[in-house]
C-alpha cells in the first residue's frame, strides 16, 4: 500500500510539473503575443536636422553689360569653353564715341575758363600797380629792363596760393557730397527690406557723410572769403605808393579790382572742372563696357544673345560655370540654426537620382531675411567636388548635427517622454531613462542596461479614435530638433 501510495504522489506531482511548464510557456507566449519587444543594445547615434534646398555652383557667374546698347556681334556658343577675360560679345560705340569726345572738349573749355579767371584776378592786381613818372634819358646812356616790384611778386604768389586753396575746397566739397548722395542711395534700399540692423547702419552712415559735407562746405566758404581778403589787400599793397608819382582819385583804385572775377568764380570753375572729369570717366568707363568679357574661365552654360539684339545694362546675357564645387542654400529657422555650425557633415539627395552626395556646412548668414516662410537664416552646404548637378534642383539635406558612439540605445518608439516600459518577467514596468542623441530609428537612453527588453506596443490597447493624439490608446510623443525630430507614440499603462 505504501508503495502504491508513492507512486501515485509521484504521478501527482508529474501533473502538477507539466501543468506548471504548461502554464509558463502560455504565459510566456501571451506576453509575446500581447507585446511588441525590442531588446536595448549598445551603438552609434547619429541626429540630423532635415532641410531643403537650391543647388547653385560656387563658380557661377551670370554676365551681363553695364551699358544699354545694340549688339554688333557674339563670339561663342553654348558650351564653349572660355578663358578668363576673353571676349564674349560687343555693341555698337558709335553714340559713346561722340558723347567721349563731347565729355573731353568740355572738360578743355572749363579748363581754359578757370586760367582766363585766375589770369584776370592777376592781371586786376597788375593793373593797381601806379605808373612811374617818366624820367629823361640820355641819348647816349643803354635803356636797362625795370627791376621786378618786390611787393607786387609777393601779392601774386599770395593769390595764386589762395585761388589753390579754393581749387582744393571746392574739390573736396564735390567729392563729399557725391559719397553722400551715393550713402543715401544705399540707405534708401537698405531700409526698403525688411532688416531693421542694416538700415540703422545705412542712416547712420549718411549722418556721419552728411557732416562730413557740412564740414567741406564750411572750409569752402572760408576759402572763398580769404581769396577775396586776399586779392583786395595784393591790390592796396601793389598800389601803396602811388602817392608819390602821382595823385589817383579813390575811386580809380577800386577799378581794377571790380572788373576781376569774384572768389566764387574761382570755385565754380573749378567745379565745373570736376564734373567735367566725371562725366570723362563715365563716358570712358561706358565705351570700354561695349565689350563684353568672360569673368572667370569656364564653360558658357547658357546664352542669350544675338548680332542687332537691343540689351539694358544689368540683365543677364549669358552664363559662365568655372571648375569648382556645388552648394545647396538652405533657409533654417531661429530655432533650428542654434544646431548648426560651419563644419557640420550633410548628406544631400536630389530626387530622381540614386546617389546620395557628401558635404559640409561652409557658411551660416548672420543677417534674416524674412520671406512667405517667415524669418529665415541662409545656410550653404558645399559638396565634396565631382557632383555634376544642374543649377537651381532642388536637394534634400540631413546635417548631421549630433553624435554619439558606443552608447545604449532603443527604437524611437520604445521612449514615451523621459520613460520606456521594460518587461520583467510577465508584468511591464515602467522605467525612468535620459535621453540622448535622436537618431532615424533608434534613440539614445541611459537608465537601463544593454539587453533590456522594452516594449514598442501593446495589442490589447484599444485602436484610437479620430479624437486621439496617437495610437495604440495614448498620445504621440516629439523627440529631437525642427526638422530633424521623431515623433512616437505613448504606450498605455
Amino acid at each position: 500500500m505504501r508503495t502504491a501510495y508513492r507512486r501515485v504522489a509521484a504521478a501527482g506531482t508529474a501533473v502538477l510539473l507539466v501543468g506548471a511548464v504548461a502554464t509558463t510557456a502560455r504565459a510566456e507566449e501571451d506576453v509575446s503575443d500581447r507585446y511588441r519587444l525590442a531588446e536595448a543594445t549598445m551603438g552609434d547615434v547619429e541626429e540630423t536636422l532635415a532641410l531643403s534646398g537650391t543647388i547653385d555652383h560656387a563658380n557661377r557667374s551670370d554676365v551681363a553689360f553695364d551699358v544699354d546698347g545694340s549688339v554688333v556681334k557674339v563670339y561663342v556658343e553654348a558650351g564653349d569653353r572660355v578663358r578668363r577675360g576673353q571676349k564674349l560679345a560687343s555693341l555698337d560705340t558709335t553714340d559713346l564715341e561722340a558723347a567721349l569726345t563731347a565729355a573731353q572738349a568740355e572738360l578743355a573749355r572749363a579748363k581754359a575758363q578757370l586760367e582766363q579767371d585766375q589770369q584776370a584776378q592777376a592781371d586786376a592786381v597788375e593793373e593797381s600797380t601806379p605808373e612811374q613818372p617818366t624820367q629823361p634819358t640820355q641819348p647816349t646812356q643803354p635803356t636797362t629792363p625795370a627791376e621786378p616790384d618786390p611787393a607786387l611778386q609777393e601779392a601774386l604768389q599770395a593769390l595764386a596760393a589762395q585761388q589753390q586753396a579754393v581749387r582744393d575746397a571746392q574739390s573736396a566739397a564735390t567729392l563729399a557730397i557725391a559719397d553722400a548722395k551715393a550713402a543715401l542711395a544705399a540707405q534708401q534700399e537698405a531700409c526698403a527690406g525688411e532688416n531693421p540692423v542694416v538700415c540703422t547702419e545705412a542712416l547712420a552712415n549718411v549722418q556721419a557723410l552728411q557732416d562730413v559735407v557740412a564740414h567741406a562746405q564750411d572750409a569752402l566758404q572760408l576759402a572763398i572769403a580769404a581769396l577775396t581778403e586776399t586779392l583786395t589787400q595784393a591790390i592796396e599793397a601793389v598800389s601803396g605808393g602811388q602817392d608819390e608819382y602821382v595823385d589817383v582819385p579813390a575811386v580809380a583804385m577800386e577799378t581794377p579790382q571790380a572788373s576781376a572775377p569774384s572768389a566764387g568764380s574761382i570755385a565754380a570753375d573749378q567745379a565745373a572742372i570736376d564734373q567735367a572729369r566725371t562725366d570723362l570717366l563715365t563716358a570712358r568707363h561706358a565705351l570700354k563696357a561695349t565689350v563684353l568679357r568672360a569673368p572667370r574661365s569656364g564653360t558658357v552654360v547658357a546664352l542669350d544673345l544675338a548680332a542687332g539684339q537691343p540689351v539694358s545694362a544689368g540683365t543677364t546675357v549669358l552664363t559662365v560655370i568655372g571648375p569648382g564645387r556645388t552648394t545647396v542654400t538652405s533657409g533654417v529657422s531661429a530655432e533650428q540654426v542654434r544646431d548648426l555650425e560651419v563644419g557640420q557633415r550633410a548628406v544631400v539627395r536630389i530626387p530622381g537620382r540614386d546617389e546620395e552626395l557628401r558635404g559640409k556646412v561652409s557658411s551660416i548668414g548672420l543677417l534674416p531675411t524674412d520671406g512667405d516662410d517667415g524669418t529665415t537664416y541662409p545656410v550653404v552646404v558645399t559638396l565634396r567636388a565631382g557632383a555634376q548637378i544642374p543649377a537651381g534642383s532642388t536637394a534634400a539635406v540631413d546635417v548631421v548635427v549630433g553624435t554619439s558612439k558606443s552608447v545604449v540605445t532603443v527604437p524611437l518608439s520604445a521612449v514615451t517622454g523621459s520613460s520606456v516600459r521594460v518587461l520583467s518577467g510577465e508584468s511591464v514596468e515602467e522605467q525612468q531613462v535620459t535621453v540622448g542623441t535622436v537618431g532615424a530609428t533608434r534613440i539614445e537612453v541611459s537608465g537601463i542596461e544593454a539587453g533590456t527588453t522594452v516594449v514598442l506596443a501593446d495589442a490589447d490597447a484599444p485602436i484610437p479614435d479620430s479624437d486621439s493624439s496617437g495610437g495604440f490608446g495614448g498620445p504621440m510623443e516629439t523627440f529631437g530638433g525642427p526638422g530633424g525630430g521623431m515623433t512616437v507614440m505613448r504606450i498605455p499603462g
